[in-house]
C-alpha cells in the first residue's frame, strides 16, 4: 500500500512538475546580423578552437513568461553548416550549458559562451564536435580570412530544468553567396550599351548575386569628357529596386527624346568589418525620335568618349535637320562599325588631334 501510495506520490509530482513547465515560456531573440562576407577570425579563434569574445552585434535575447517569475533553465545551441558543394547541412558543433536562472529577461553576449567565461553560464564539458567538418573549415580560414560560401546556421533552444520541457527558441541562417566582395559581380544587360530607345519610360535589367540594388541615371551634357565625369553631378533619377529589373518611373523626372543618358547599378556589400559599395559598369542610351540613324548614334558614342569639343557638332547637326546615311568608308573602303571603333581608340592613344567640318 504505502509502494502505491508513493509511486501516486511521483507521478502527481511529474504532473505538476510538467504543468509548471508547459505554463512557463522563454522567447528567444537570436540576434545575428546576415551579412555578406564575414571575416572568420572575428568569430572564431583557430588557436584555441573556439568563438572569440567579442562578435560583433551578435546576442541571445531571453525574456521570461510570466515576466516576475524566475525560470531555472538550459539552453542548447546548436552551429549548423553547409558549405558549397556539400549534399546536406552538417552539425559543426551541439552544446549545452549548466542550469541558469532567467528572472525576466537576460542578455546573453559570445563572452558569456567562450570557455573559461565568468558568470552563471557554464557551457557543459563533452560538447559535441564534428572534427572532420572543423578540420576542413580551419584549413580554410588558414588561407583566407573570409568564411567559405555556404549556409551558416545557429540554432537555440530553452529547456526547463529539471524536466526537459522545450520552452523557446529561435534559430538564424546566414547565405554566404561570396568569399569577399570582390567575387560579387554586376552584369548589365538592357539597355546594351550605346543603344537607341524610343521609350520614354525603358525598362533596364541586369543580373546580380543581390537582389537589393540601386539605380542611378546621369543626363550625358555637351561638356561631359568622360562617363566618369557625368556620373559626378545631380542623378537624373536614383532609385532603390529590390530584384534585378526596372521600368522607369512615369513619377521620376522625365526623359527628353535626343538626349543621352548614363546608368549604372550599385548595391551595398556588408561585412562585420563594414560596407563597401560594388559598382557596374557604366553605359550609354539615348532616347531616340523615328528619324534617327544607326550611324549617327554611333558618332555620337565615339564623339563622347573621344571628347568633350566633338560632342557640340552632333547636337548642331542633329538641331539643324541633318541626318547621316549610306556607308562610311576609309581611303575608298568600307568601314565597319568594329573597325570604326578601333580607329577612334587609335586616335584616343595616339593623342590625334582631329579636325571635322561638315560638307
Amino acid at each position: 500500500m504505502k509502494s502505491q501510495s508513493r509511486a501516486f506520490m511521483v507521478g502527481v509530482f511529474a504532473v505538476l512538475l510538467l504543468t509548471t513547465a508547459s505554463a512557463q515560456q522563454v522567447n528567444v531573440n537570436l540576434q545575428l546580423p546576415n551579412y555578406d562576407v564575414i571575416y572568420a577570425a572575428d568569430l572564431y579563434d583557430i588557436s584555441t578552437q573556439s568563438l572569440t569574445s567579442a562578435i560583433p552585434n551578435f546576442g541571445i535575447e531571453l525574456n521570461g513568461v510570466p515576466a516576475d517569475l524566475s525560470i531555472l533553465v538550459e539552453m542548447r545551441l546548436v552551429f549548423r553548416i553547409r558549405l558549397q558543394g556539400d549534399a546536406a547541412p552538417s552539425d559543426l558543433l551541439t552544446a549545452r550549458t549548466e542550469p541558469f536562472t532567467v528572472t525576466g529577461s537576460k542578455f546573453i553576449s559570445a563572452r558569456d559562451l567562450v570557455r573559461g567565461a565568468r558568470g552563471d553560464i557554464r557551457i557543459r564539458a563533452g560538447s559535441n564536435v564534428n572534427s572532420t567538418l572543423q578540420d576542413r573549415l580551419e584549413e580554410r580560414i588558414r588561407n583566407v580570412p573570409t568564411l567559405p560560401v555556404g549556409q551558416y546556421t545557429i540554432a537555440v533552444e530553452v529547456l526547463s530544468s529539471p524536466g526537459n520541457v522545450r520552452l523557446g527558441g529561435d534559430s538564424r541562417t546566414l547565405e554566404i553567396r561570396n568569399a569577399s566582395a570582390g567575387e560579387l559581380t554586376i552584369t548589365l544587360l538592357e539597355p546594351q550599351d550605346g543603344a537607341a530607345i524610343s521609350s520614354l519610360l525603358p525598362t533596364f535589367s541586369w543580373s546580380a548575386a543581390k537582389p537589393r540594388a540601386r539605380i542611378k541615371v546621369y543626363e550625358k551634357l555637351p561638356h561631359h569628357q568622360s562617363p566618369q565625369e557625368a556620373v559626378t553631378g545631380i542623378p537624373h533619377l536614383n532609385a532603390e529596386v529590390n530584384g534585378s529589373v526596372y521600368t522607369y518611373s512615369p513619377d521620376a523626372r522625365k526623359l527628353d527624346v535626343g538626349k543621352a543618358y548614363y546608368w549604372f547599378i550599385e548595391t551595398v556589400i556588408t561585412s562585420n568589418r563594414g560596407n563597401e559599395v560594388k559598382q557596374s559598369e557604366i553605359r550609354m542610351f539615348r532616347v531616340a525620335s523615328g528619324n534617327m540613324t544607326a550611324l549617327f548614334l554611333l558618332l555620337e558614342q565615339l564623339f563622347s568618349t573621344y571628347g568633350a569639343d566633338l560632342a557640340p557638332l552632333l547636337v548642331s547637326m542633329q538641331s539643324m535637320g541633318l541626318q547621316l546615311t549610306g556607308e562610311v568608308t576609309l581611303d575608298g573602303s568600307r568601314v565597319t562599325r568594329e573597325q570604326l571603333a578601333q580607329l577612334f581608340d587609335g586616335f584616343v592613344r595616339n593623342q590625334t588631334r582631329l579636325n571635322v567640318r561638315i560638307e
